[in-house]
C-alpha cells in the first residue's frame, strides 16, 4: 500500500534537549499497488501527537463504499519505520484485526507554511469474522 500523507501540527514546542512536544492532524490517500484489496482507493484522516521522541496516532480510512477501517500507528520520533494496529471498522469491514508495518520516504518540499508531506509503503496482515 503506497499513502501520501499532508499533515499539519496546530500546537507544538521545544520540550529542551533537543525533544518536541507536539499535536498533530493529518489527511491521507491510499492506494493498494496491487491495484485492488484491502486500502484501495481509500481516504484518511489521522490526529495524534509527537511527545518526547514517539510519535503515536490513530487513523480512520473511508472506502468509496462509506465503509470504514480505525487503526492506531506509532514509530520513533526521527525515525521512517513504523507499525500500526487494526483496531475494527464498520461495515464490511466491521471486526476487521491486524497488524500494519511502514516506512516513511523523507519528507516531500511543504506546499504551505506548517504543512509536511509524506510518502508512505507498507503492508501487513488482516483478519475478518
Amino acid at each position: 500500500v503506497t499513502t501520501t500523507i499532508t499533515a499539519t501540527a496546530p500546537a507544538a514546542f521545544d520540550a529542551g534537549g533537543g525533544r518536541w512536544a507536539a499535536i498533530f492532524e493529518a489527511r491521507t490517500i491510499s492506494i493498494n499497488d496491487a491495484g485492488s484489496g484491502l486500502f484501495h482507493h481509500m481516504s484518511g484522516h489521522c490526529i495524534g501527537s509527537d511527545l518526547l521522541g514517539r510519535l503515536n496516532g490513530v487513523c480512520t480510512y473511508v472506502d468509496r463504499d462509506g465503509d470504514k477501517i480505525v487503526e492506531s500507528f506509532g514509530r520513533e520520533t526521527g525515525g521512517r519505520s513504523g507499525t500500526g494496529t487494526l483496531l475494527g471498522g464498520t461495515g464490511k469491514y466491521n471486526g476487521i484485526e491486524g497488524s500494519v508495518e511502514f516506512t516513511e520516504a523523507p519528507p516531500l518540499a511543504d506546499t504551505a507554511p506548517g504543512q509536511r508531506n509524506l510518502i508512505s509503503t507498507g503492508g501487513g496482515r488482516y483478519t475478518l469474522p
